[in-house]
């Protein structure tokens, strides 16, 4: 079974696509750090074994280290974080996920066009080298345990292919996520269907690609 925290620390970026979850417009009382150890020690003790830290953005949420802790610790056996990768950047950072029981990594990178980057995420052009030195930093202590997310757009298609021959070559996976669109905030023109992605990509290897509709 798996837990699934979602960490209400505000990710930075501003994607065209992101429902923002965990982040809410008022404010409410949140979890501290005991009420997060607490509930992974419980679960854990029910038979859960996966863990997923996502968000909002996770690493900005200041006792991180101390959760995954907890998670090793309460026994569970898959530890994985989803995150924009700005804070990998700080290898002493990346290290200490890594020494405190994280088992891998999911990037959502998207593309490694910087004005594609830019304009989809709201990002900077000093955001989108943080994600590369991330990535790279992620890929050293990681390794095979790395997985890039990508989200589909019309201006993605070109692009994805990249994304495939870079992760090929390190043995990394791709996660393809198709655009969740019930609140019409994606214009029209810009949604790319799972069915037209795979009919436009030639998918060889199942393990290296993975679409899905969840996000």
């Amino acid at each position: 079974m798996k837990l699934r925290l979602i960490f209400p620390a505000e990710c930075p970026y501003n994607c065209i696509w992101c429902y923002k979850e965990g982040v809410f417009s008022e404010r409410r009382e949140q979890l501290n750090i005991s009420d997060y150890v607490y509930l992974i020690r419980k679960t854990g003790e029910v038979g859960f074994n996966q863990f997923k830290a996502t968000g909002g953005e996770p690493t900005n949420y200041p006792d991180l280290p101390e959760v995954i802790k907890a998670a090793r610790d309460s026994h569970y056996t898959d530890i994985r974080m989803t995150t924009i990768g700005i804070k990998l950047s700080e290898m002493d950072f990346c290290k200490s996920l890594l020494d405190t029981g994280l088992d891998g990594v999911t990037i959502t990178v998207n593309t490694f066009n910087p004005e594609i980057y830019m304009r989809l995420t709201g990002a900077s052009k000093k955001d989108f080298e943080l994600m590369k030195k991330g990535l790279e930093n992620a890929v050293s202590l990681f390794g095979h345990s790395v997985t890039l997310n990508t989200v589909l757009s019309r201006e993605m298609l070109d692009e994805i292919p990249a994304l495939i021959q870079y992760a090929s070559e390190r043995g990394l996976g791709v996660k393809v996520l198709e655009m969740l669109n019930e609140e019409k905030i994606i214009p029209p023109n810009m949604y790319v269907s799972l069915d037209e992605f795979k009919r436009k990509i030639n998918i060889n290897d199942g393990k290296l690609i993975n679409p899905t509709r969840e996000l």
